[in-house]
């Protein structure tokens, strides 16, 4: 370490783990009509479609 006041520091890296199984918490939606009749085109199960669509969205 460069700053003389710091020769005896200890440098150290903390590291967050995220929790392997995060809780899952059920929630209603409203959407229109015809969004869910493309939703249900597109995707076998509602539930599905969104669990992979959320972490696409927060990635925004």
């Amino acid at each position: 370490m460069a700053d003389p006041e710091n020769a005896d520091a200890i440098a150290f890296l903390v590291v967050t783990i995220p929790d392997p199984k995060p809780k899952s918490v059920r929630v209603n939606i409203t959407v229109p009509e015809n969004t869910l009749r493309q939703i249900d085109a597109m995707a076998k199960k509602r539930c599905v479609f969104y669990r992979e669509l959320l972490p696409a969205w927060q990635s925004c």
